[in-house]
């Protein structure tokens, strides 16, 4: 039992090292604001490994005021999704939140950030390409989480649920040669004092 708990710790420390990087590593990428739209270089969350099996994706996050529309800094975005054979590999089984392609990441004083990942793959035959947003969280906002959809790969059922419940985030992507790249704008409501 004793040796079984140990390599539980030692799996939860190696899936920690590679899937929720550093701050210091969350400023790394090679793209900067000015490529995107702003002063300041955009925190990036690369989960991608080095000779990566899959389509690459990028997706630029802006987090605004839902009333003001002005942008919210030091947002943390924790998400999770499937590989590129549709398996999450998480570090505890039965643990989806610790699958392999996994992390958080905070947005800068412009309310943005960058994924680097890979494009997931359905699990289900009539399931739909999805990451999870785990929690958006921002002090003196209420919490949010949903899913982040594919526009090219939502079934006409996924895109009501995701229309009705406002759980569901449809994005488009672009596709760049050898990667797809996509924006996604979320805006969160003031907690009510």
């Amino acid at each position: 039992m004793r040796i079984r708990t140990m390599l539980s710790i030692l799996l939860l420390i190696i899936a920690g090292l590679v899937s929720c990087k550093n701050s210091d590593d969350l400023n790394s990428s090679n793209i900067t604001a000015n490529d995107i739209s702003s002063s300041e270089k955009i925190p990036t969350l690369n989960l991608r490994e080095v000779d990566e099996e899959g389509d690459l994706l990028t997706i630029q996050f802006k987090i605004l005021d839902e009333e003001s529309e002005k942008p919210i800094s030091d947002v943390e975005i924790f998400l999770y999704h499937a590989d590129e054979n549709g398996d999450y590999l998480p570090a505890i089984p039965g643990d989806e939140t610790t699958a392999k392609y996994s992390g958080k990441i905070r947005t800068n004083a412009d309310g943005e950030c960058l994924l680097e990942t890979v494009v997931p793959r359905k699990y289900e035959t009539n399931g739909n390409q999805h990451i999870h947003l785990h929690s958006i969280t921002a002090e003196g906002y209420k919490n949010k989480g949903g899913v982040i959809l594919f526009d090219h790969d939502v079934n006409d059922e996924v895109r009501q649920w995701a229309t009705d419940t406002g759980f569901g985030f449809i994005i488009k992507l672009e596709d760049r040669g050898d990667e797809k790249v996509g924006e996604l704008v979320i805006k969160l409501n003031k907690e009510k004092e």
